[in-house]
């Protein structure tokens, strides 16, 4: 694999998520099309109950996003909407519902002076408000692109954008929104790779 993330490389992302895509189900198309609606359903809600923009709201989820579930990424949000103790032994780290909490306390409407180097968080801000045009690129994206179920790699700003761009292409050209179109292939990528076959493959990469 060529190691620099440069605009030459989305021609080949591009290729990888459309082969991607002939493995996706009608139930994936059906989960993806809901995940963001739904999730901006709960910012909205949670805006009303607490009088608080939907900005800072979905400032204050994503800030608790990185390598958490949504589950528990939901639980721990509304620890500090409620001004508790984070309840959970296994959630955000630590560090991040502090940065959540000081969004909170300031009520800032952009995540990005919390998280200057991290596209991935600033992205998933904007598609909880309800902004589809922003494209999340976490593990399980970033895998489909470059067509490898075990690769892991972090992303800062340059090489993020040659990443979201290969997807908003391919999006645009199926006539979805770019959000829409990488919540259903992270919904197909994670039935067809779950964590303990990837593990297994690693190993296997290991052992060659």
């Amino acid at each position: 694999m060529r190691g620099r993330y440069t605009e030459t490389r989305i021609p080949e992302f591009r290729a990888n998520l459309r082969k991607a895509w002939a493995n996706v189900t009608s139930a994936d198309v059906s989960e993806g099309e809901r995940w963001y609606a739904d999730a901006n359903r709960i910012m909205r809600d949670w805006a009303e109950h607490y009088g608080l923009p939907i900005e800072t709201v979905a400032s204050v989820t994503a800030a608790l996003s990185p390598q958490c579930r949504w589950d528990l990424n939901l639980i721990g949000a509304a620890n500090v909407l409620d001004g508790e103790p984070l309840s959970l032994t296994h959630g955000p780290f630590p560090a991040n519902y502090r940065k959540a909490v000081a969004i909170l306390e300031d009520k800032a409407t952009s995540i990005l002076p919390y998280f200057v180097s991290a596209p991935k968080v600033a992205s998933f801000q904007q598609n909880l408000q309800g902004n589809l045009d922003f494209v999340t690129v976490d593990t399980h994206a970033a895998q489909a692109a470059l067509g490898d179920a075990t690769a892991v790699i972090s992303l800062k700003w340059k090489p993020y954008v040659v990443f979201a761009a290969a997807y908003a292409a391919n999006a645009n050209e199926m006539g979805l929104a770019p959000a829409v179109y990488q919540a259903i292939l992270w919904v197909s990528w994670k039935r067809m790779y779950p964590p303990g076959d990837k593990r297994a493959q690693k190993r296997r990469n290991k052992r060659r």
